[in-house]
This record gives C-alpha cells, structure tokens and sequence, in this order.
C-alpha cells in the first residue's frame, strides 16, 4: 500500500515592478488594494460616512495649507517596500509640480491622514510603522467610534519584534480640542471640523 502524501503548499512575494504590471494590466480595477512588503492586500471598502469624513478632512486641511502644498484623498504614497493608499497625504508642492514625475507617486508627505472606521488595528499598527518607516512626521488616525484623533509623531528605528520603526508619541485629541500640524505651525485645526 502507497501512502499519499499532501503536497507542500509554497506562497511568493511580488516585486513592485511585478504589482505595477498586475495593475496597468487591469488586474485590479475596481478593488481597492495596496502593496505592503511583497503582498497584494485587499482594503475594506468605503462607506458614506468614512467618505463624509474624508472630506471635511480635506477641507479643513485645504483652509490651512497653502499652495506650496497639494491635499491628495485617497491617493497613493509609493514607499520603499510599500504602495498604500492613505485617506489623505498632504505633499509639497502643486499638482502641476508632480506633472514632471510621470507616472511616479509621491514618495514621502508633510501629514497623512487616515479615518479609520473598520480598520482601527491596522491603522494603529502596520501601516503607522510603514508611515514611520517611510519617515513620515505627522500621522494621524481620525477614530470614528470615539470621537477623536490620535496623532501619532516621532518616528524611530525600534528594537527587538524584528525591528523596524514605530511612532514614539501618541497624542489622542477630543472634539473640543484642536490640532497643529507640523507642517504648518502657525495653523490650528478644530478636531470638531475633522468629526462628523
């Protein structure tokens, strides 16, 4: 009698040359995906309200920023080993300025922004250490179920858990606070304007 064996099941990581081709491709139109350290991961889709805010984000962030910078919702941020799609990124210069680029997406921002409404853990966690590791200064989570903004500064190389880099302050701010970002340190943004 011959015993049959279940084969040995082997995963691979793509190049960001090779997800750049998967997308001219068409392979993922209409999906939200980013491209995180060699894996295709699928985001959750967006909701009215996360849209609402998404707004009123950019809103607030466009009365206080001025033209040497462009407000990008949900626009990609191309990292290192990462492609992500963060509800805001605030980058220097005008749209017109990243004409030269071409195809190429910003590689670094002044602010990212995100709501996060069903994705809270990964929002605190692997993409705040993707946005410290791409050395992004101001990174602020807008919490939907809480009411708040939690803005997260300081990005450093961190030991131990593999390395990498996380944010080494966390502020978390009420509706009747406000905020200042770093970018811009003469400005102060009512968090109740970033709330629905």
């Amino acid at each position: 009698m011959s015993i049959v064996t279940e084969p040995e099941l082997t995963s691979r990581l793509f190049t960001k040359d090779e997800f750049f081709l998967m997308a001219d491709m068409g392979w993922f139109e209409n999906q939200r995906v980013e491209f995180i350290q060699g894996r295709i991961v699928d985001m959750a889709p967006v909701s009215n309200i996360h849209s609402i805010v998404v707004s009123l984000v950019q809103n607030a962030l466009n009365r206080v920023f001025d033209t040497r910078f462009w407000i990008r919702p949900q626009m990609a941020l191309d990292f290192t080993d990462a492609f992500i799609v963060p509800d805001i990124a605030v980058v220097e210069g005008s749209p017109r300025s990243h004409i030269a680029k071409g195809k190429k997406n910003p590689e670094s921002a002044a602010l990212v922004v995100e709501v996060s409404e069903r994705s809270l853990t990964y929002d605190r966690g692997n993409k705040a250490k993707l946005c410290a590791a791409a050395g992004i200064l101001d990174y602020w989570v807008v919490v939907l179920a809480n009411r708040q903004v939690e803005v997260f500064r300081n990005p450093q190389a961190v030991e131990g858990d593999n390395g990498g880099f996380a944010y080494t302050e966390c502020t978390v701010y009420e509706g009747g606070d406000s905020i200042t970002p770093l970018a811009a340190p003469n400005a102060s943004i009512p968090v109740a304007d970033l709330l629905p």
